[in-house]
Parts: C-alpha cells; structure tokens; sequence
C-alpha cells in the first residue's frame, strides 16, 4: 500500500512545475492534519516550495 506521502508527491509531480495548490485538494489522500503534517515535511526537504502558509 502506498503513503499519503508517496500519493500526494505523485500527484503533484503529474501537475508539473509552477502549478499553485493548497492542503484541500489533496482531501481524497487522508485526514487533514495528516495531510498537512505530509505537506509541512515535504517543504522541509525542499520537495515543494511553500509560498505561504495554507499555499
């Protein structure tokens, strides 16, 4: 079974680059809190860039 982790990066990276989104459209991954405790790591290691908070 794949992570929330590996599912949300797989999504982004079928996005491509420059494309903006927020924690409520990765919903149908997980629970809220999980799903920003994923995106919060994700900009630690600089996999994604945070723009803002919530962004």
């Amino acid at each position: 079974m794949e992570s929330v982790d590996n599912k949300i990066y797989s999504e982004i990276k079928k996005c491509g680059r420059g494309l903006i989104f927020s924690s409520s459209d990765f919903t149908k991954f997980g629970e809220p809190k999980s799903i920003l405790k994923t995106l919060e790591r994700m900009a630690n290691s600089e996999r994604i860039i945070r723009v803002s908070r919530g962004v």
